[in-house]
């Protein structure tokens, strides 16, 4: 491996516990969702350390923790689920429009 696939292979469980697709993770490493999708299981050693340090890094951020789950909230199927996460996100989250 490679010392830029490396680098890329620890980034992307930390863009995965934050909530990010695996298309999103491809288009932050510049490579396909299919390639980023087969790490877990071409470098199981490398990615389940990389997902342990990035679930420690995670949970020192509470916020972090807070904000994967009103995204996971905000892609519900349920759309009053959707709308009480909408409404949360406007009531805590910093303003920045206008």
């Amino acid at each position: 491996m490679t010392r830029v696939l490396h680098a890329l292979v620890d980034r992307a469980p930390t863009l995965r516990i934050h909530g990010f697709p695996w298309e999103a993770v491809a288009r932050w490493v510049n490579r396909t969702a299919d390639t980023c999708r087969s790490w877990p299981r071409r470098f199981p050693d490398r990615w389940a350390k990389a997902c342990v340090e990035a679930r420690d890094r995670a949970e020192v951020d509470p916020a972090a923790l807070a904000l994967a789950t009103l995204r996971s909230l905000l892609k519900s199927n349920d759309v009053d689920v959707q709308l009480r996460a909408i409404e949360t996100a406007l009531k805590v989250l910093p303003r920045r429009l206008g």
